[in-house]
């Protein structure tokens, strides 16, 4: 039997397998012990991580300092993605219940991801709006309504960036400062991807693979 051995770069769980894809898992650990071998057997190793946990970013509510409700479909926030993430919800304070759609646009101007959906209305305490997208790691992406809805944002107070794990939030549109636009509280979750397997080759350099039986010379190779 060989022991072979691996370095995982993340605190994730070193996987052994007895195949480059699919197949089973035969070990786990920084370590794997064959059993005997007959030859030449490659095994592949890969780094596995446990579910993405929940963050959350932006400004938690509207008692940062002045504002009141706005209607407007062109202001919105700026943030930036540092490793893909569902973006599960923000929450908004609305000044009449009605239909809303929330937009993800990209630096380029592209859409990257929208939300139609109903709120009550809630002028004085924070609703959430439920988004649930998908958003790949990135800079400059832009969130703001489509079509005028009249929500709260702060015209003083904001204290850019607002820092978390995956996603920063670094600014408004407003072009002065302080401006905060009606995404309050975001909640987001760490999408982690497994490693890709990775062959490990073991050798037995003890296998027998002839004998020679020497009869005049009186001895035996075995090679």
């Amino acid at each position: 039997s060989v022991t072979l051995n691996a370095t995982a770069s993340a605190p994730g769980t070193l996987r052994w397998w007895n195949q480059s894809a699919g197949g089973n898992i035969v070990g786990t650990g920084s370590s794997y012990t064959t059993p005997v071998l007959t030859g030449t057997t490659t095994y592949y190793v890969d780094e596995s991580f446990s579910s993405g946990g929940i963050d959350f970013t932006g400004e938690l509510d509207n008692s940062i300092g002045a504002g009141a409700m706005f209607s407007s479909d062109i202001r919105g926030l700026y943030f930036d993605v540092l490793q893909p993430v569902i973006i599960n919800s923000v929450q908004v304070y609305s000044q009449s219940a009605g239909i809303i759609t929330i937009e993800i646009i990209d630096k380029n101007g592209n859409m990257v991801a929208d939300t139609t959906l109903m709120v009550p209305a809630s002028p004085s305490a924070l609703t959430t709006v439920n988004i649930n997208r998908t958003v790949y790691a990135g800079t400059d992406y832009f969130m703001k309504f489509r079509g005028t809805v009249d929500c709260y944002r702060n015209s003083s107070g904001a204290a850019f960036p607002y820092t978390s794990s995956s996603i920063n939030v670094t600014n408004s549109n407003a072009g002065s400062a302080g401006y905060y636009y009606f995404f309050y509280n975001w909640q987001y979750t760490n999408i982690v991807c497994n490693t890709g397997r990775t062959p490990v080759t073991a050798t037995d350099t003890c296998t027998v693979i002839g004998i020679n039986d020497l009869f005049a010379s009186h001895h035996i190779d075995i090679y």
